[in-house]
């Protein structure tokens, strides 16, 4: 499982573009504030969103990391609900893995992200490294990823050979001359 490596392996998935799906934190649990009557609902319907928009634009969808706001989500029936969302997706969704989706300091089976990727809804990368190859438009994109917590690499040269491009997603707050927040 890739829970992340077959899709190496693979032939390039053939797509008109990627679709970037950024920390949905998908939860029973209503965050903070929130009124919302049916509270999983505007996540979900979120999500159901960016399945319109990646198929009818023939996108590949990548989520960022954090698909869940705690490592084990306990209510089924929204697990099962997103699982039919997930596999509306024209191409497999890859997830990088986030803070939220884990318990430990890395995937485990015991997560309910690992448990979607064993059940091929979804690829899910556990560990920082090349992840996929994409065909978009003629180039050959070589696509990372680094979970929460792992190490991302200071040099990404050489580990796509033939790629026209690399992409490298990460789940980390970087630095950049400022500590954050």
């Amino acid at each position: 499982m890739i829970l992340g490596r077959e899709r190496l392996d693979a032939a390039p998935v053939s797509c008109a573009g990627l679709l970037v799906i950024g920390d949905p934190h998908v939860s029973s649990r209503r965050p903070g504030r929130r009124k919302d009557p049916d509270w999983p609902a505007p996540v979900l319907a979120k999500l159901e969103h960016c399945v319109a928009l990646a198929n009818g634009r023939d996108l590949a969808p990548l989520l960022l990391g954090d698909l869940f706001e705690r490592p084990v989500e306990p209510d089924e029936s929204l697990k099962s609900r997103l699982i039919r969302i997930l596999k509306g997706f024209r191409h497999r969704p890859l997830a990088n893995v986030g803070n939220h989706d884990i318990r430990h300091t890395r995937l485990s089976d015991g997560d309910s992200l690992a448990m979607l990727a064993v059940s091929d809804v979804l690829d899910a990368v556990p560990e920082s490294g090349p992840a996929a190859h994409y065909a978009v438009q003629e180039r050959l994109i070589g696509l990372g990823a680094t979970p929460f917590g792992q190490a991302i690499p200071s040099d990404a040269r050489g580990l796509f050979p033939g790629a026209d491009h690399t992409i490298w997603l990460t789940h980390h707050d970087l630095a950049f001359g400022a500590g954050y927040p």
